[in-house]
């Protein structure tokens, strides 16, 4: 029986949060251990609101590709002497930096020539066209008498404080989220197509909630100039845990397929994601609060961050028309 545990966390947002019930499953098979999540700072915040976990440790920014850093992460490590770790990044680092810190057991994925630092080792063939969130919890396969696989992430938010929320935040109304961005161009529905749908559900009882980072400034400016509607523009005021309490409070997310998407569902919100160039059998949402709307166009999903159709960019977004997305938004307000 493991003591000790440490669970490096996936490096984006969305992943993170797919890595939710494997993270739950793991407390569920190991009750008494203490359960480390290790994950970069821009995601940690998500594991805040799990009451699993017993400690988390975040790595900044200034410590990727930092020996010194590295090097005293590894020590950090082995002096909590743990016993096991699964290591749910499919990169080398995450498997180098359990296997420096002297961790017995390490479980992980083949790949990225990194298959002699782990003492378990699964063929990433085997998880190929799994949801992400199965990927992460067959990890548990050799500890765990039962995994439920087919879940959805659950964060629990508590309540928000109504002088916590934006100013400008009408209680009175109903809420949508809208996340107009994504890292990846080939997953990003066109802004005007988002002008044309928030034209389509605008009324005075609906209250538009623009997320985004500070790197979505000019997008944020594009999207709302001249836009008859009542927008509260939040791009680039938000940290992630202030945006994740602000998302908890919509009555609906519409998004792109992004970190904002996943987190709308994790916390409850009935949640739209549109999809282009990924794969919403693989990371999409599961709940049955929330839609999965994506093209069956001949080049989707491709999984490319940058179109490749030369003779027809983007159509597997463009083939997603505002009626579409307007139509499902009503049939899940009404």
């Amino acid at each position: 029986m493991s003591n000790r545990i440490i669970i490096r966390a996936p490096n984006w947002i969305g992943d993170a949060v797919m890595a939710v019930p494997m993270i739950q499953q793991t407390r569920r098979t190991f009750p008494r251990a203490h359960l480390t999540v290790l994950a970069r700072d821009w995601v940690a915040p998500v594991y805040s609101y799990l009451d699993v976990i017993d400690d988390i440790i975040s790595l900044s920014r200034n410590q990727k590709g930092n020996l010194y850093s590295q090097n005293t992460l590894i020590n950090e490590l082995r002096e909590k002497q743990y016993d096991m770790g699964f290591i749910l990044p499919d990169s080398f680092s995450s498997a180098w930096i359990l296997f420096q810190s002297k961790i017995k057991l390490r479980i992980g994925y083949k790949g990225q020539l990194r298959a002699w630092m782990l003492t378990e080792r699964l063929d990433l063939g085997v998880v190929e066209k799994m949801h992400r969130t199965d990927k992460y919890l067959k990890l548990l396969e050799p500890y765990a008498t039962r995994i439920s696989y087919g879940v959805s992430p659950q964060l629990s938010v508590k309540k928000v404080q109504k002088n916590s929320l934006p100013e400008g935040w009408d209680i009175d109304l109903i809420h949508i989220g809208v996340n107009p961005y994504s890292i990846a161009p080939s997953r990003r529905w066109p802004i005007p197509y988002w002008r044309e749908l928030i034209r389509r559900l605008r009324d005075p009882l609906l209250q538009f909630l623009i997320f985004g980072s500070s790197d979505n400034l000019l997008n944020s400016k594009e999207l709302t100039d001249g836009l008859d509607a009542n927008i509260i523009n939040l791009t680039g005021k938000l940290t992630l845990k202030e945006s994740i309490s602000c998302i908890s409070q919509c009555n609906l997310f519409i998004s792109n397929d992004s970190g904002p998407m996943h987190i709308a569902d994790g916390v409850g919100v009935p949640t739209i994601g549109i999809f282009g160039a990924g794969d919403w059998t693989q990371t999409g949402l599961r709940s049955p609060h929330s839609e999965n709307l994506a093209s069956a166009v001949y080049c989707s999903p491709c999984k490319k961050n940058y179109c490749i159709n030369k003779h027809e960019p983007l159509l597997c977004l463009y083939s997603l028309t505002a009626e579409q997305i307007a139509e499902k938004a009503y049939s899940i307000l009404l």
